[in-house]
């Protein structure tokens, strides 16, 4: 997220940088209306990124260390050859990446109206 974040604000055309500057926008005024608007697309990116990374964390921790949860299930069924339970458990956290996927495109959309999608 750190990388995309800063990648966007980087991005920002150095014209309206200026052009703040020359309207006598204070530093905090060029953020929230210069800077920050240009790197949301970038953000959202990272946002979507971490979110897939996130649950791949979250599956291996409860494999290793975990007494409950998707990611013991999956282990847990695994160890005991019930390989169709292992599947429900690979299906229901797929969803759940899935949708959260979902609600971050749709927060995209909100926030980020003016670029393409």
């Amino acid at each position: 997220m750190f990388y995309n974040t800063m990648g966007g604000v980087l991005q920002t055309p150095q014209i309206y940088m200026d052009v703040a500057k020359n309207a006598g926008a204070s530093r905090f005024q060029t953020f929230t209306r210069i800077a920050f608007p240009a790197a949301l697309p970038s953000i959202f990116t990272g946002l979507k990124l971490a979110a897939g990374s996130s649950y791949i964390i979250i599956a291996a921790a409860e494999f290793l260390g975990a007494r409950s949860g998707v990611g013991f299930f999956i282990w847990a069924s695994w160890q005991t050859f019930a390989v169709s339970r292992m599947f429900v458990g690979i299906v229901v956290i797929s969803v759940m990446g899935y949708l959260t996927i979902l609600a971050l495109e749709a927060l995209e959309r909100h926030f980020v109206a003016w670029a393409k999608n």
